[in-house]
């Protein structure tokens, strides 16, 4: 069969993205990505110099302190996102070329985990199908040590509390909400209650939707393309919803922001990530 289109992905004749509607020249080396378009405007409402963009999904640049700072929504679900980040590594690859990616999500406990505590992925069990039209389900999907480090140091900066509210470890990205995590509603449940009660046992501390599109991603532009792409994700917990949600969500868009600013102080060698390191480690 012959190619059904052409390239990596659909652009217009100037450049920008059909999705996203960006150009290599719009974003920048500091990116956070969300679901939300809630989360998006409450990023917006904390940069300077904010600019927006769109076409079917949508954008914000702006300055948080030094660094400038790009953020997107990747709609829901592994498909869409696998959607956007490509067309944002896509023009990373041919703008700035090195990326520092910070998944702000929400996601569901598997562990005995507090609502509105805070997950820091270490690295995601692939438990859907879309990253497997790129690579087997084999192969590993881990976050990079220095975006994870500086997320924790970050939270924990802002008064969180490591094994109390704020937690380190590994994650599942799943295809489905209400049938496959919610495997009570399927008339074919058991195979993922079991697969569950498997995670649990093995210590996955939560379940989400978008995240293992990242370090996939990632390996596929290093190679393919010579990105520098660097990732990570910070997943706010919930255990059902109450009013307590739009400042928890501000709070992880904080939580993402000060992260990104303490990586860049880490990477020009004006901080540290040994304290939390051995924060961590003890």
């Amino acid at each position: 069969m012959e190619k059904i289109f052409e390239g990596l992905i659909f652009e217009y004749s100037d450049g920008r993205t059909y999705h996203l509607g960006i150009r290599g020249d719009e974003v920048s080396t500091y990116i956070l990505t969300m679901g939300s378009a809630r989360r998006l405007e409450m990023l917006g409402e904390l940069l300077e110099d904010v600019k927006r963009g769109g076409e079917r999904l949508n954008w914000v640049s702006g300055y948080y302190g030094d660094i400038k700072v790009f953020g997107f929504t990747t709609g829901m679900g592994i498909g869409s996102a696998l959607i956007s980040v490509t067309e944002a590594l896509k023009k990373i690859s041919e703008g700035v070329g090195q990326a520092y990616m910070v998944r702000l999500g929400t996601a569901g406990a598997l562990q005995d985990i507090p609502r509105y505590s805070i997950v820091v992925a270490s690295s995601v069990v692939r438990n859907e199908a879309g990253t497997s039209h790129i690579i087997f389900p084999g192969y590993p999907a881990d976050m990079d040590p220095a975006v994870y480090l500086s997320l924790l140091d970050s939270a924990v900066s802002r008064g969180w509390v490591l094994g109390r509210n704020l937690f380190l470890g590994k994650v599942e990205t799943k295809d489905d909400l209400y049938f496959q995590e919610g495997f009570h509603n399927s008339p074919q449940g058991e195979e993922s209650r079991r697969r569950y009660d498997a995670l649990r046992e093995m210590g996955v501390l939560a379940t989400e939707m978008e995240a293992s599109s990242l370090p996939i991603l990632r390996d596929y532009f290093r190679k393919r393309f010579g990105a520098k792409v660097f990732v990570g994700a910070a997943l706010l917990i919930l255990r059902g919803i109450d009013e307590r949600l739009g400042d928890m969500e501000r709070e992880l868009v904080m939580i993402g922001l000060e992260g990104l600013s303490r990586l860049d102080k880490f990477l020009r060698g004006e901080a540290s990530l040994d304290n939390i390191l051995r924060y961590i480690s003890s």
